[in-house]
């Protein structure tokens, strides 16, 4: 299923850096699912029977272009009070 996916969107080509390395890429859904696929809640069957809906919602990333992607909140750690010595 993932590899009509992968045919439907293009190749296996990260869509933002061309990196081809099928190993570090991932299908991410654009929209509303972070990952689709192994133990995600998204069908697979959803996209292969409607190809411009996955062109529309899906992007092949490498896994450096999928981390830039996301944003990254850290909950703020109060500050440590020093006390002199």
């Amino acid at each position: 299923m993932q590899e009509k996916i992968y045919a439907i969107l293009g190749d296996k080509v990260c869509s933002n850096c061309g990196f081809g390395d099928e190993r570090a890429l991932r299908i991410r859904n654009m929209r509303d699912q972070p990952y689709i696929g192994r133990g995600g809640s998204v069908s697979w069957d959803k996209y292969v029977s409607d190809p411009g809906l996955a062109r529309e919602d899906l992007r092949v990333l490498c896994l450096n272009c999928d981390a830039t992607a996301r944003p990254t909140s850290r909950p703020k750690q109060p500050k440590k009070k020093r006390f002199p010595r």
